[in-house]
């Protein structure tokens, strides 16, 4: 018989048993001083990433959760038959952004998206706004000794597009299958039953799992733009005997147009 602890594990198991053996060490009260990963005065990152390295979690995974850490859902809804509608996600940096730092968060937006949007001024700050499917808007605004980054984004239009997208040839179908086998107006109506209760099974499933996706891409989006705006340091930040800080990027018209 084979020894246990020689046993082999691929890929997926590991990930299974180790997050199984996680929620089974919570779930028995085990404490983080039993666990050796208390101290009074905590740990670095660096000394968080050295641990993660042990159990083979890799430090950039380490650095993008910390990441996550400074964005929150804001106004959460509830998730509907065909996933959430409309997602708002808050993060900030800490001071007033230069001009500089504004353009960085503008450009990392636009690169994550890959779409132009425009950049308008507030009364509180600055929006960035690409008004495709996605109708994403961004706005950077101070906040006390902050700034805050809120995005919002609402994926109605997306929903709709895939129900109208998937329903006519769905009925089509139907209609197709009840006159080629030339079904009465009873069996017609169960068969047209079950191929709506199908499609609107289909549909959700899809779209409920577009909707994690999308969710997943607006968090890197935001966190992205965290980083490129904490990616330019105060001593590249213009002074006061420097040239003038660049002007915020602004789309051309015939971008616009295309975006």
């Amino acid at each position: 018989m084979d020894d246990p602890a020689e046993q082999r594990h691929d890929n997926a198991e590991v990930a299974e048993i180790l997050r199984r053996a996680i929620e089974l060490q919570s779930e028995a009260g085990t404490s983080a001083e039993e666990r050796g990963l208390a101290r009074a005065d905590g740990f670095t990152t660096e000394e968080l990433k050295q641990i993660a390295s042990e159990a083979g979690i890799d430090g950039r995974f380490i650095d993008a959760a910390l990441a996550d850490r400074s964005i929150r859902l804001s106004d959460p809804a509830p998730a509907g038959l065909l996933g959430s509608a409309r997602c708002s996600l808050h993060g900030s940096v800490a001071g007033t952004l230069s001009r500089d730092r504004q353009a960085a968060i503008i450009g990392s937006l636009r690169k994550s998206t890959a779409l132009q949007g425009r950049v308008s001024e507030t009364s509180l700050g600055i929006e960035w706004r690409a008004d495709e499917l996605s109708q994403l808007a961004v706005s950077i605004s101070p906040q006390g000794d902050s700034t805050a980054i809120e995005l919002v984004a609402s994926r109605g239009a997306m929903i709709a597009l895939l129900s109208f997208a998937t329903f006519l040839p769905t009925l089509i179908l139907i209609v197709a299958l009840a006159e080629g086998f030339s079904l009465g107006m009873a069996p017609g109506l169960v068969l047209l039953a079950v191929g709506l209760s199908a499609w609107l099974t289909t549909v959700s499933t899809i779209s409920r799992r577009n909707s994690r996706r999308w969710q997943a891409h607006l968090s890197k989006v935001l966190r992205d733009a965290l980083a490129a705006a904490r990616a330019v340091t105060p001593a590249e930040l213009p002074t006061e005997t420097s040239a003038p800080p660049r002007a915020l990027p602004e789309p051309a018209r015939d971008d616009d147009t295309a975006a």
